[in-house]
């Protein structure tokens, strides 16, 4: 069933109904009603703040605005790095600048950022990522992917990564406050295109990460960093370097999909098979590795699309969404009969030709396409239950696809089997001076209730506005 909401002051407010059975799926978390049993379990549900639901307006719902930031390419929640309690938000703002970005309460606000990373010169930045606490100060650390970085020992410019320690507040060039930089082995093989958080992979106590190089010329690279590195490190000396086709490695995401208590990294393909037209696949391997390890012949599992498309273009982890002790992972896909959306597989993944027939469950739309970009929201509604973000800058308000301001659709507690994009629980829509669908993140905490939150960007033509929407 669906309660009708209206929107007053700066919560929702529903009007009470009875419950009914088979109406929506998957069922509707409890809502602020004191005598409705509203997900059908034969308990009156408790007066609590009620998430959201259907078409979403979403610069105007928002909880919370930030208004004119820099672009937000590359959104993340970085964790508490500030140490205030409450975590953050960091993006890649313009060709040479990261951003980070701390909650504001409710209402409109000017955009200022709490930190401002800067790289010296011309040098322009790819990637940011929260990579854990490698220093053991309690607090997050940022590792910053750069175009080009300039080699300390040799003044030689290359592609690679900073690694921040925080927190360090103020606009910083990063090459400058750097624990950490990270050397690629060539200046155009893009080291640092894709970051990944791993926890401690080697055993020494400290948070280890991934860098992928996708344009090495020996093939797409992703090197096992440790965390305890400092100063200066060729990233030719990682720990572990996994070689895969050309230009693997544009995504990555980490997960323990075979339940061993370390991370694995899954590494994206969305070139595959490098002829004719890009279809896409995924490579596993799982950690601890050392040395160099060559995928496919050495992945613990491949999942290639043999179907004309797109597959892997983004992935996220989701944890163990279905409670069987194995991490699982969100991809998402394109198909050329215009079917689009995410897939989530169980882990421990294996190898297939036909990913759509392995998904544990698929999220598909078969009008708009979705699933340009998908992430893990975490748990919004406080149900218990992982929930997922797709986007869709295809989104349209007219039935001929004109004039796509672009959306975010939002589940709600994940199910095995086939949801429609008519099953979500709610889409957050772009208007006529926002274009949303490229730029979101959740599954973080960012204004201290314990619950999970979302932030979407929307493109302007003065920069980007974020909306902030705080879990219930």
């Amino acid at each position: 069933m669906r309660i009708p909401l209206h929107f007053v002051g700066l919560s929702w407010m529903a009007i009470a109904t009875a419950c009914t059975t088979g109406g929506s799926h998957p069922p509707d978390p409890p809502h602020p009603d004191t005598a409705v049993d509203d997900d059908c379990d034969g308990d009156t549900d408790s007066l609590a703040l009620c998430s959201w639901f259907g078409d979403v307006d979403t610069f105007v719902e928002a909880d919370a605005r930030l208004d004119a930031a820099p672009g937000a390419e590359g959104l993340v929640f970085a964790g508490d790095v500030d140490g205030d309690g409450v975590g953050e938000v960091a993006f890649v703002g313009g060709p040479d600048q990261i951003h980070v970005v701390s909650s504001v309460p409710a209402g409109v606000w000017n955009y200022e950022p709490f930190a401002t990373f800067t790289s010296r010169g011309s040098l322009s930045v790819a990637s940011v990522a929260s990579v854990g606490d490698v220093d053991a100060d309690g607090l997050p650390d940022l590792l910053i992917g750069h175009d080009e970085v300039e080699d300390p020992d040799s003044g030689e410019l290359r592609a690679g990564c900073h690694l921040i320690l925080g927190p360090k507040a103020g606009i910083q060039v990063a090459a400058d406050v750097a624990a950490l930089t990270i050397v690629g082995e060539g200046r155009w093989d893009a080291t640092g295109a894709a970051l990944a958080a791993l926890g401690d992979v080697d055993g020494d106590g400290v948070p280890d990460y991934a860098v992928t190089a996708p344009q090495h010329e020996l093939g797409g690279m992703t090197y096992v960093v440790s965390g305890a590195a400092r100063g200066t490190l060729q990233v030719a000396d990682a720990a572990a370097r996994v070689v895969a086709p050309s230009l693997s490695g544009e995504t990555l995401a980490a997960e323990d999909l075979d339940g061993d208590g370390i991370s694995d990294l899954i590494i994206g393909d969305p070139n595959y098979p490098e002829v004719d037209y890009p279809q896409g696949a995924l490579y596993v391997v799982h950690l601890p590795v050392t040395g160099i390890v060559d995928v496919p012949d050495s992945a613990d599992a491949v999942v290639r699309n043999e179907a004309p498309g797109d597959f892997a273009l983004a992935m996220d982890a989701l944890g163990d969404v279905d409670g069987d002790g194995y991490g699982d992972l969100l991809v998402a896909f394109h198909r050329r009969d215009v079917t689009s959306g995410g897939l989530v597989f169980r882990g421990p993944l294996a190898s297939t030709d036909d990913p759509v027939d392995l998904a544990w469950a698929t999220l598909v739309n078969d009008a708009v396409p979705a699933g340009t970009n998908v992430r893990a929201a975490g748990d919004v509604d406080g149900d218990g239950r992982a929930d997922v973000l797709l986007g869709a800058p295809s989104l349209s308000p007219t039935a001929d696809g004109e004039d796509a301001l672009g959306g975010v659709y939002l589940y709600y507690g994940l199910t095995s089997g086939t949801l429609l994009l008519t099953d979500r629980s709610a889409v957050f829509h772009g208007d006529a001076t926002h274009r949303a669908g490229w730029a979101f993140a959740g599954g973080d905490d960012l204004d201290g209730d314990g619950h999970d939150d979302v932030v979407i960007g929307g493109w302007t033509k003065s920069g980007t506005d974020l909306a902030f929407f705080y879990g219930r």
